[in-house]
């Protein structure tokens, strides 16, 4: 369960690479070839690990499709990892395969509407949802983040563009707004009043 974080974590880079390999030491080899190798999403050589996306990554994708699913829920992509009930595979190890899959194929997992935060060593239920939002451009990505500092007075620690980090910003960013939408609906209001009192038509600039 330790390292079940961890190894998302790094498949993750392993995603976000160009060449879809990051370079590891013998320790790294050892662990994500035991376990992502095992699962059939990684291939290991000496000094390096690779992505594998011709094997169980794109068999689900194929499943997603042939089944016209495109946001399937956890359950559904858990018993798709093993059809056949033969891999005899824990709730953990499947769990693991599951967020590695989402990462992959640009979704995230959403529970009502929002973002689901997984909890080590706590299995995921099974009506999550893995959610494939529309992703912007990277400029307009970007522009995004910059605006929300500017606007909030805060650093996005997310700059990374995948379905995950968007789900959080979007989430975050209607919080944010959700606190200053009201005050601010008022100042109209506001404003008129003090015109009428100035004897300045309701055409101002400044309303």
């Amino acid at each position: 369960r330790q390292r079940v974080d961890r190894l998302v974590e790094r498949f993750g880079e392993l995603v976000d690479s160009e060449e879809k390999r990051i370079p590891a030491d013998r320790s790294l080899e050892v662990e994500m070839g035991a376990t992502l190798g095992e699962l059939g999403l990684v291939r290991v050589s000496e000094g390096a690990v690779h992505l594998l996306e011709d094997q169980r990554l794109q068999d689900l994708e194929n499943t997603c499709r042939r089944k016209a699913v495109d946001q399937p829920t956890v359950g559904e992509v858990r018993r798709w990892i093993d059809e056949s009930g033969q891999m005899g595979l824990q709730s953990e190890a499947l769990d693991l395969v599951v967020r590695c899959f989402a990462r992959w194929s640009a979704r995230t997992l959403v529970e009502f509407d929002r973002p689901y935060l997984v909890v080590t060593g706590k299995p995921i239920p099974g009506e999550v949802v893995l959610e494939k939002p529309d992703l912007p451009g990277h400029a307009d990505w970007l522009k995004a983040l910059e605006l929300f500092g500017m606007l909030f007075g805060e650093t996005w620690a997310g700059r990374a563009l995948h379905a995950d980090n968007l789900k959080l910003f979007q989430t975050k960013l209607a919080a944010k707004l959700g606190a200053v939408t009201g005050p601010a609906s008022k100042l109209p209001r506001v404003l008129g009043t003090r015109l009428g009192e100035l004897g300045e038509a309701e055409t101002a600039e400044r309303l």
